[in-house]
């Protein structure tokens, strides 16, 4: 007799895991490291990462002929990244909970990155910052929410496949522009910058702080009343 639902842990396996990766890599025409990860199991997963051209190298994108829209691409790398970390981990420690799983997924990615111009100040983001961000936030939550209902994998692959919600990218821009950064779409190089003309700007990184993004500790400082 199989298991009822409510009777399940509230944890997520590697097979699980593997289940959903294997999907999404498939779905984007991502075969080869897609019957990799099919063939490997909890003991040989770790063979897959570190080092040149490996698992941790892949980055999904219309460029490197994968199958997948330009406006997709965040999610599609958040949920390989965080599920190839979720793999990883549960490989060595057996199902993960909720918070062992989204800990294995790091934070890098729910900082806002953008441009900045050191003279005036002038800063600004993308689209693909922008959806970068809440692919994260979105990712986490499925994570969460899906172990908490004991359907982690059918949660993860209920977000692979909904279509974007284009209200999360209006708030997160609006939020961006209350808190002085600018919005552009494309992604070149911000250089000259549209403020001043000045050539000296550079990456820089935002982090929510309640209903704003503020600059992150790791940012060069600015030149401005220099």
């Amino acid at each position: 007799m199989l298991p009822m639902p409510w009777s399940k842990p509230k944890t997520i396996s590697f097979d699980d895991s593997q289940r959903v990766l294997i999907t999404i890599l498939r779905d984007v025409r991502c075969d080869q490291w897609a019957e990799k990860v099919s063939a490997a199991s909890p003991n040989s997963f770790h063979s897959l990462l570190g080092g040149m051209g490996s698992l941790n190298d892949l980055i999904i994108c219309r460029e490197n002929h994968y199958a997948i829209v330009a406006d997709r691409e965040p999610l599609a790398n958040e949920l390989v990244s965080c599920l190839r970390s979720v793999c990883f981990a549960a490989s060595k420690d057996g199902p993960l909970t909720a918070a062992a799983a989204v800990a294995s997924c790091g934070t890098i990615n729910l900082v806002l990155s953008g441009w900045r111009c050191l003279v005036c100040g002038y800063g600004q983001i993308v689209s693909r910052s922008a959806r970068s961000v809440i692919a994260a936030v979105e990712v986490r939550r499925a994570l969460r929410d899906g172990i908490d209902k004991r359907l982690p994998a059918e949660t993860l692959l209920a977000l692979w496949r909904k279509p974007e919600n284009s209200d999360s990218l209006r708030e997160l821009i609006d939020k961006a522009q209350s808190s002085g950064i600018q919005y552009a779409e494309g992604d070149s190089w911000m250089r000259p910058c549209p403020g001043c003309g000045s050539n000296d700007t550079c990456v820089y990184r935002w982090r929510q702080e309640n209903d704003k993004f503020v600059s992150t500790d790791n940012n060069l400082p600015l030149r401005i009343g220099q």
